[in-house]
């Protein structure tokens, strides 16, 4: 006696096609917030790796017992943070030295990602407050050896859709670093005042 035949295992054509166009729908309702998301990562990477630059520059000005400066170069877009041996707030190492760090050395620079610049919401500065360096347009972060900074203010990041971050040094005897997002209207810190961010 024969055997019932199953029928063979597998998809249609038509249930395939529809699998697929259920995932490209997905996929487009998805995209905004992916792109959202990366943009969003972009800028805060940026101001928490700043954070990052203004805490490592701080701890070398307390373990060398020299100054240590953090700045914003608005042409190469990048974070600079190096130790000032000689005092001048300018970088200056002597490439013939042969003595282990007793001229000025770079302890470490962070670059921005594209569609992230040193921008701040109308008419503000890129940079606000901090201390006047020699021949740079921008101030920097001056940290002395004791760990306080010389003068307080922060380095600010904008995206092309309109979302700004600092990187902030907010007081001068502990160089506490914050990040604060504007609002529109103010500069906050996450959290502050029951409002968490809000991105664009």
């Amino acid at each position: 006696m024969k055997t019932p035949r199953r029928a063979a295992a597998g998809f249609t054509i038509v249930e395939v096609l529809v699998i697929v166009a259920v995932i490209g729908i997905g996929s487009v309702m998805a995209y905004p917030a992916l792109q959202q998301l990366i943009h969003r990562n972009k800028i805060l990477g940026s101001a928490q790796s700043t954070g990052t630059l203004l805490r490592e520059a701080r701890f070398e000005a307390i373990k060398r017992g020299v100054p240590c400066v953090v700045h914003a170069d608005g042409v190469t877009k990048e974070v600079i943070a190096f130790a000032d041996v000689d005092g001048d707030l300018t970088f200056n190492p002597d490439p013939a030295e042969t003595t282990f760090r007793a001229t000025d050395y770079e302890l470490r620079r962070y670059n921005l990602p594209a569609g992230v610049d040193f921008v701040a919401p109308g008419a503000e500065p890129p940079v606000s407050g901090l201390t006047a360096l020699p021949a740079l347009p921008w101030n920097g972060a001056v940290f002395q050896a004791d760990g306080s900074i010389r003068d307080l203010g922060g380095i600010r990041f904008g995206d092309q859709r309109g979302n700004y971050l600092e990187a902030r040094v907010e007081t001068a005897a502990s160089a506490r670093v914050s990040l604060r997002k504007w609002d529109g209207t103010n500069w906050l810190t996450q959290g502050q005042g029951g409002k968490t961010w809000e991105w664009l």
